[in-house]
């Protein structure tokens, strides 16, 4: 009988480690997830770390960029009057009447500020309107009629 219940016991301890093996490999897989879990989140934090970095080094670049196309302080008035000119002849010569084109001429030879003013204009939009706000100032009537 002493033999059954030594049997029995060896089985137990069999069934106890059986049991502990099970636990340790279940607090390891856990332990493990848990850590794959933090190296994924510092990674993730890495990465939006990388994106703001590359996002203000873009914004950077397109102010620089910006810059760059806007004259800079050495263009005397005239310069400035004559390129304002230009970039009007380019841009708005086929959408304004004759008269209203040569009354923004007029505005950019009497005005090197305002000259100025329309260069810094990138937006076609904003910079019609101003075109359109300038003439009004200056009561000039837009007509149906080219002339």
């Amino acid at each position: 009988m002493s033999r059954i219940t030594a049997l029995q016991a060896i089985s137990g301890v069999a069934d106890r480690l059986g049991n502990l093996n099970t636990t340790m490999r279940i607090e390891l897989t856990v332990k493990q997830r848990s850590a794959d879990a933090k190296q994924k989140s510092a990674e993730a934090k890495q990465m939006n770390a990388d994106t703001r970095r590359l996002a203000a080094d873009v914004q950077i670049r397109l102010a620089e960029a910006k810059l760059a196309r806007l004259p800079g302080p050495t263009m005397t008035p005239h310069e400035e009057k004559m390129e304002a000119i230009k970039l009007l002849t380019q841009l708005e010569s086929t959408t304004l009447q004759p008269k209203a084109f040569f009354t923004m001429i007029d505005l950019f030879n009497m005005d090197a500020d305002q000259a100025g003013i329309y260069l810094a204009m990138d937006n076609e939009t904003m910079r019609r309107a101003w075109i359109q706000r300038q003439l009004a100032k200056l009561n000039f009537t837009v007509s149906s009629s080219s002339s």
